[in-house]
């Protein structure tokens, strides 16, 4: 709940509520997100071991090239 005080005088007060899936794999569909997500993560999990070997094989000389660091950037940012 959130009371906003304006220099007029007087309150707004607004109210969201939020609700919480406790089971999150209940329906077909919900399987189905799960699906996407286990292949989303073994695509991630190739991709990191891909880039460390490809940074192991070329040391310092990988990190010279922008679409290198544009693959860090994706891996970075593909967490959950």
């Amino acid at each position: 709940m959130v009371f906003e005080f304006p220099e007029t005088g007087g309150v707004f007060p607004s109210a969201t509520f939020s609700t919480v899936k406790l089971m999150p794999y209940v329906t077909p569909y919900d399987y189905f997100i799960m699906a996407c997500q286990v292949v989303f993560v073994i695509f991630i999990v190739y991709y990191i071991i891909e880039e460390g070997l490809e940074i192991s094989k070329k040391k310092f000389e990988y990190f010279k090239s922008i679409f290198n660091l544009l693959d860090i950037l994706v891996v970075g940012v593909s967490k959950k």
